[in-house]
């Protein structure tokens, strides 16, 4: 209404229309239109409303000549509102100024929250109710502006994020190491208390870190057997959750047993290089330094058997279980597959750092597995060396 009555009092300027009705006489059509540019504030020049909201709202209220208003007022309003949406200034606050004004909010709200304890009363109150809103506001205000400028954290940050699991990614042979950072014989000591199980080096095991599809013709070497797209990632550990051996550059369709047939681990074990064995599950066949359960135990000296080895191989599952726990980014990276390689290893190496600070663990929790489709054949060499083991240790 109030809008209404300043085009009326600007008609009455002019001179034109005197009374509300004056507007719905077609003959006066130009003149509304005059009106309504002159409140709204049209520049001839450039062709832009000063208000293109107050022009729109004019529109609005009129029902008559609704085509021609239209052309004349709605379409030249909408473009100036089209074009300050996209003129809009560009600039964003530096990291600095985010980080000082928030900073000065923290203080604030701090120092009013001891007020508070030390005098409650309405003023403090108000204070502190000022401050909390002025953080929100903040914060909303910044997330929009982001959002306005098509900017996310992502594009802000990415390459802080990247500088930072490259970074990581350098200290990959420092901190995960093969057989591990202790004594090979104190590492077998470790596993042995398990479940009984001897002269264990390491638990192997494959878990598979779900990535966007990749374009190219390589997206179908991506697809594992669950038909999603995922790298299929090797890792070793030992029986206190350190990750000694990982191989994170393999594609989800890639078969674990080639994975280990082509790393340089199975290469230094086949040499003999290493007086141990590994534990894997039956995805992997069954080798003289890789003892795998039997696929269908008959006695109770193979379920012995293959209950420690189980018992002992879960230290594998659950630091695929821990490691998808603190890094929630694993469950699915919207990367590309290489850099999703250089995140899965800096992920791997961050909990390394914190076992051997002997920083507290999280709750350990097994990784969801699923039956191998697959299996792979024995060695007959494999065969040998697990019922040996069977028959020393199981009896």
């Amino acid at each position: 209404m109030r809008e209404i009555g300043r085009l009326v009092q600007q008609s009455r300027k002019d001179g034109t229309l005197k009374r509300i009705k004056d507007f719905y006489v077609p003959s006066n059509f130009n003149n509304v239109v005059e009106a309504v540019k002159a409140v709204a504030g049209f520049d001839e020049d450039k062709n832009t409303y000063k208000t293109p909201s107050l022009a729109l709202n004019l529109n609005r209220s009129r029902a008559l000549f609704e085509k021609k208003s239209d052309v004349s007022v709605s379409c030249c309003a909408l473009q100036t509102l089209k074009e300050r949406k996209w003129n809009s200034s560009q600039v964003l606050p530096f990291t600095e100024d985010v980080k000082i004004m928030h900073m000065h909010l923290e203080k604030c709200r701090e120092e009013n929250q001891r007020n508070l304890k030390k005098n409650p009363n309405k003023k403090t109150w108000t204070k502190l109710a000022t401050v909390t809103l002025a953080e929100n506001r903040y914060w909303k205000l910044w997330t929009v502006t982001c959002h306005r400028h098509r900017w996310t954290w992502t594009h802000l940050f990415a390459h802080q994020v990247r500088a930072v699991y490259l970074a990581l990614k350098q200290f990959l042979n420092i901190y995960i190491t093969f057989p591990g950072h202790h004594d090979p014989q104190r590492i077998k000591e470790a596993f042995y208390a398990i479940a009984g199980f001897p002269n264990v080096l390491g638990c192997i095991d494959c878990s598979h870190v779900r990535i966007v599809a990749p374009s190219g013709p390589v997206e179908r070497d991506y697809v594992d057997w669950r038909n999603h797209h995922s790298l299929n990632v090797q890792m070793i550990c030992d029986a206190n959750y350190l990750i000694t051996n990982i191989e994170a550059k393999w594609p989800g369709g890639v078969h674990d047993a080639r994975i280990f047939r082509a790393s340089s681990v199975a290469q230094r074990l086949a040499q003999r290089e290493f007086e141990g064995i590994l534990l894997g599950d039956r995805g992997y066949p069954c080798l003289p330094y890789l003892l795998t359960p039997y696929s269908d135990p008959g006695t109770e000296a193979e379920e012995a058997f293959n209950g420690a080895l189980n018992s002992t191989r879960a230290r594998i599952e659950m630091v695929f279980g821990q490691l998808k726990s603190r890094f929630q980014c694993l469950k699915y990276l919207r990367v590309a597959p290489e850099c999703a390689c250089d995140i899965t290893v800096a992920c791997a190496i961050l909990p390394n750092i914190a076992t051997i600070r002997r920083e507290r663990l999280l709750d350990v929790t097994l990784e969801e597995r699923w039956e191998d489709p697959n299996p792979m054949p024995e060695d007959m060499d494999g065969r040998a060396v697990r019922d040996l083991y069977r028959d020393a240790h199981f009896p």
